[in-house]
């Protein structure tokens, strides 16, 4: 019986080229090194720890993830923020502040995709800013260190329509998140909502021709095979074998990458996430050489939605959902965050990649280069894959166990 097939996506931004492993700016923005190794490190561990890889095809976004816990921490109290900061890598505020502002100024346009957005949102109830409960000091410095669009409506009754419409708008179509989807986590006492959005189109540097789309076998989860529309053809570019997977790449018009990892028949994907290689590609530990690669790569366009809540407190981040007295953020009695959920999409095909993750916490009160060498990356089985800048942070991570 063919072994079931999990596809692990990684939608990687690195923050380092592989021919400058230690630079400490990012596009001429200054950051210091220790931040951005952290940055590298937390984000490979939230795709090995946070991923979801016996559900359907999880995906997350560890980016979006790392931002969002970083506003958040701006909005709790200080005994609160030593959890966040425990969880992301870092020591102070400070630290938190010059690196977001350092990823989100080098991330704003479209120099390393056809498309690209990196943007964040407060949005805000118009009765509790009417009631002066806002610290209105804190929100202005929010809005300088990330980017951050200020959107004060009734957040019960405008809010799943403005939401809704803003993630739309952002991925310029791409990704929709119903109204009702948003509502299930607002009430009457809701305070805000903080999001940020992440966007990525690009074609592949080498395209695949119609005559290259062909059925490819798949097999599922449930062990099923199936037959699939597929890309089918030989590519020049990085490759990695070690004792439990192979790893290729493809290229980007722009220089980002992707990595397909492909588990050996006697390994699992729980396996491969479990040696830590997430980890190693995105701290430069494995030595990649160039080939020529054999590829069957399955076309797919996948939505998925995650509750992330349960598992951040199981990591240790449950005070961040606990109903706290001394919020500096908002100046009523109590203020706690209820969820943190992502929705997702991603789609690849014959002319490239696309993938979005809106990231969103809701917060309430009142309430609580060697010889090429022919490769074989034949993904008719689990596989894992990245999507990487020439430098190292993961954007999106997301696994594929049947199409």
């Amino acid at each position: 019986m063919k072994r079931r097939f999990i596809f692990l996506l990684l939608l990687a931004l690195f923050l380092f080229g592989f021919s400058h492993p230690r630079p400490t700016t990012l596009n001429n923005v200054v950051a210091g090194e220790d931040d951005l190794q952290s940055l590298r490190t937390s984000l490979a561990l939230f795709s090995e720890e946070l991923l979801p890889y016996d559900d359907a095809n999880p995906i997350i976004s560890p980016l979006g993830l790392y931002i969002n816990l970083s506003m958040m921490a701006e909005t709790v109290s200080d005994d609160i923020k030593q959890d966040i900061f425990a969880f992301l890598g870092l020591e102070s505020i400070n630290d938190l502040r010059e690196l977001n502002r350092a990823v989100i100024t080098a991330y704003t346009d479209n120099s390393l995709a056809k498309e690209f957005k990196l943007k964040n949102f407060l949005f805000r109830d118009t009765g509790v800013k009417n009631d002066n409960l806002y610290n209105e000091e804190l929100i202005g410095e929010m809005k300088s260190n990330y980017s951050l669009e200020d959107v004060i409506i009734n957040l019960l009754q405008e809010g799943p329509a403005k939401i809704s419409k803003t993630i739309k708008d952002t991925t310029n179509d791409f990704l929709i998140v119903p109204e009702e989807e948003i509502a299930n986590f607002l009430h009457q006492y809701s305070v805000n909502v903080l999001m940020n959005i992440i966007y990525f189109n690009d074609e592949w540097s080498d395209k695949f021709t119609k005559s290259e789309v062909k059925d490819i076998d798949f097999a599922g989860q449930s062990g099923q095979n199936k037959k699939v529309k597929g890309l089918v053809g030989q590519r020049v570019g990085l490759y990695y074998k070690d004792e439990n997977s192979v790893i290729g790449t493809l290229s980007f018009n722009k220089g980002c990458k992707i990595y397909f990892i492909l588990p050996d028949e006697d390994k699992t994907v729980g396996d491969v996430i479990a040696s830590g290689v997430i980890k190693d590609i995105a701290e430069y530990k494995l030595e990649f050489q160039t080939g020529d690669i054999d590829y069957k790569i399955p076309k797919f366009d996948i939505t998925y939605q995650y509750d992330m809540t349960d598992i951040l407190k199981e990591k240790g981040l449950e005070p961040v959902f606990s109903p706290q007295l001394d919020s500096p953020f908002y100046l009523g009695e109590i203020f706690q965050y209820e969820a943190l959920y992502q929705s997702s999409r991603i789609t690849l095909d014959e002319a490239g990649v696309k993938a979005a993750t809106a990231t969103m916490s809701f917060g309430c009160g009142a309430k609580s280069a060697p010889p090429r060498i022919p490769v074989t990356v034949h993904l008719e089985r689990p596989f894992i894959y990245l999507i990487a800048t020439p430098q190292n942070i993961i954007l999106f991570s997301g696994i594929i166990n049947n199409l």
